[in-house]
């Protein structure tokens, strides 16, 4: 009976342990607790490294698309810094005559159907039969070495209505180890947009062979193709001249044309000079035909280089197209020459208009100006 008084004392004096529950153990409330705050703890850290790696990996592809710009740019810089252009009345005289004696030659016998007096110059046209004749002259096409130092610049669009531009142009060789060099030190680079790819190609400067009848066959060394940049969507090219104190750009450019620069009438229409050039057969300033007669005058200066070249690049992520950088540079072209000179035969009223007629067609510029207006 004492054991049975003193247990039931004992247990009245204080309270049960629960059934199961050790001692330092946590109840379903603390682990439920325990379990949320650890969960939300979680999905806080995984927001934030999941925000860490997108930003990483956002700064990392823009940074991508800044280096792919910027070699676009290293690349143009020094080939434009190598630049080497002459007049092409300054070369290739001799071949250039031979050619065009042979030309006349030429079509004289085909209108004709008498080849004597050309085989007799000549040789036999049959190249098996001119292998064995010692009096065998040629085509001039396979013996004179015809160079292209000319400047040109296309412009173009597709069909988004994004520029799409070309250029080409001869530069002097830099020298680096392993190079493959071409005659006289001097190769020709162009620069064109395939699919949403920009290439670089490079050739020699001479130009392709022609047969017999002047078609063009392929060179012997076809020109080596390189991927400069990738995700191309816009490669816009435009080129700066100086005229009557203002800067202008073109969006177009050919150093062997005569529309630029020094031309007796630019682009207006002047009423004095119709009558006398209509007379004369000769087409009317801003008429259709204009530009190319005015190609046609030798005593007119070609428009060799212009002053400066903007570049324009917009390059997309192809990984994600809507990623996309832009980037405007101006090359300065070292050897360019400005040679505009006013046009003392005009009035002041047509000057004037010459003037609105050249602020319509091209663009006005600012000396150093990162974007056109």
């Amino acid at each position: 009976m004492t054991s049975n008084t003193e247990h039931h004392a004992t247990a009245a004096g204080r309270p049960l342990r629960e059934s199961g529950r050790g001692a330092g153990a946590f109840t379903l409330l603390e682990l439920v607790l325990a379990i949320t705050i650890f969960a939300l703890i979680s999905v806080a850290v995984l927001a934030v490294f999941r925000t860490g790696t997108r930003t990483y990996s956002a700064s990392h592809r823009e940074m991508l698309l800044l280096q792919r710009s910027r070699y676009v740019f290293d690349s143009f810089e020094s080939d434009i810094s190598n630049l080497f252009y002459r007049d092409e009345t300054s070369y290739n005289v001799q071949a250039r005559e031979d050619i065009q004696e042979y030309q006349q030659y030429y079509l004289e016998a085909d209108r004709t159907g008498d080849w004597d007096a050309f085989e007799e110059r000549y040789g036999p046209r049959d190249r098996d039969e001119a292998d064995s004749d010692p009096n065998y002259v040629g085509n001039p096409f396979e013996k004179a070495k015809l160079i292209d130092l000319q400047f040109v610049g296309v412009s173009s669009e597709d069909s988004d209505g994004l520029a799409k531009d070309s250029i080409t142009f001869a530069i002097r060789q830099p020298l680096e180890l392993g190079a493959d060099y071409h005659f006289w030190g001097l190769a020709r680079v162009e620069y064109n947009v395939e699919g949403d790819y920009l290439i670089r190609s490079v050739e020699d400067v001479g130009t392709a062979p022609r047969t017999w009848d002047g078609q063009v066959l392929e060179k012997e060394i076809p020109p080596k193709y390189s991927i400069v940049a990738e995700g191309v969507q816009a490669f816009d090219l435009s080129y700066a001249f100086w005229w009557d104190n203002q800067w202008y750009e073109t969006d177009t450019w050919s150093s062997s044309n005569r529309q630029i620069r020094n031309n007796q009438y630019l682009l207006g229409e002047y009423d004095t000079e119709d009558d006398e050039l209509l007379n004369a057969g000769l087409p009317v300033p801003g008429a259709s035909g204009w530009n190319d007669y005015l190609n046609e005058l030798e005593d007119q200066p070609l428009d060799r280089l212009p002053t400066y070249v903007r570049l324009r690049v917009l390059l997309s992520d192809p990984e994600n197209t809507a990623r996309t950088h832009e980037m405007v540079r101006v090359f300065r072209i070292p050897n360019s020459l400005e040679t505009w000179v006013p046009n003392d035969q005009l009035d002041e009223d047509d000057q004037e208009m010459e003037r609105e007629e050249r602020d319509e067609e091209f663009v006005p510029v600012f000396p150093g100006a990162l974007k056109k207006e």
